[in-house]
């Protein structure tokens, strides 16, 4: 767009920040839309994990998504592979991710129940 002259474009999930909201509100919506479609209330539909989600990766493969955004122990990963460093926007998931990031030893939540 020439809005930044002096910027450096770089791939997706190549850089030293994954930025996964984007994609974190698309599969946010379509697992809601797909509840909704079951008649479950938004109550039972918070309670539902993403298809997929099997074991520790709470989020497993995304069916619309060409490429895999967790390895099978749930950690954002780059297009290569390896696991990202830094992650931008992963509230978009909703409550999930923070079903998991309780359950590691790096989190610490400060707001306890307060991730609307």
């Amino acid at each position: 767009t020439g809005q930044f002259p002096y910027a450096t474009a770089i791939l997706p999930r190549s850089g030293i920040v994954n930025t996964v909201g984007v994609d974190g509100a698309k599969i946010l919506k379509a697992h809601n839309k797909y509840w909704q479609s079951k008649s479950k209330s938004p109550d039972q539909i918070e309670k539902k994990k993403f298809n997929g989600a099997e074991g520790e990766n709470w989020l497993g493969k995304v069916d619309f998504l060409q490429y895999e955004l967790t390895d099978s122990e749930g950690f954002f990963v780059n297009a290569d592979g390896s696991r990202s460093r830094m992650v931008h926007q992963y509230d978009r998931f909703g409550d999930r991710i923070y079903e998991w990031l309780k359950k590691q030893t790096f989190f610490v939540d400060t707001k306890p129940g307060h991730h609307d």
